[in-house]
């Protein structure tokens, strides 16, 4: 089924990031070779490092999508999952997002950090389940404690 439009509301999604690190660069920004491992076949290079990213979520995006309230003492499983065990789906076209499982979803402008990256404490929504089907992407989704 075609998504229409006039059903679709403005949410936000954060994507999971994980940690990084992050190496030392020279003048030219190329990594700064620590060591060469010869003892195996290919060589291996391993780089001076820095630092290290802390994990957390990305700066949200805007997205469009429609939104159903669910949840409660239903006992109708859909895909392994009782309609009690989440609150929400979100469906939206078949891969227009590049939302996975553990990212976030917002119902309203969401605050950043300092470097412009999402707040968890903000969302309303984290995704426990992506189901594609032939036309839509559906996101079940639970409450973030806060």
């Amino acid at each position: 089924m075609r998504q229409i439009n006039k059903n679709k509301i403005q949410m936000w999604y954060a994507t999971y990031r994980a940690s990084e690190e992050i190496y030392k660069t020279d003048e030219e920004g190329n990594k700064i070779v620590s060591y060469i491992d010869t003892s195996v076949t290919p060589p291996v290079v391993y780089y001076e490092v820095e630092g290290e990213t802390s994990e957390g979520y990305n700066a949200p995006v805007s997205f469009f999508g429609n939104i159903a309230y669910s949840g409660g003492d239903s006992q109708v499983t859909e895909f392994g999952i009782s309609t009690a065990d989440y609150e929400a789906n979100v469906t939206v076209s078949r891969n227009s997002l590049p939302i996975a499982e553990q990212d976030l979803i917002y119902l309203h402008t969401p605050l950043v950090d300092a470097d412009g990256y999402a707040l968890e404490s903000d969302a309303d929504y984290r995704v426990i389940r992506v189901h594609p089907t032939i036309n839509e992407d559906k996101y079940l989704l639970v409450k973030v404690q806060k």
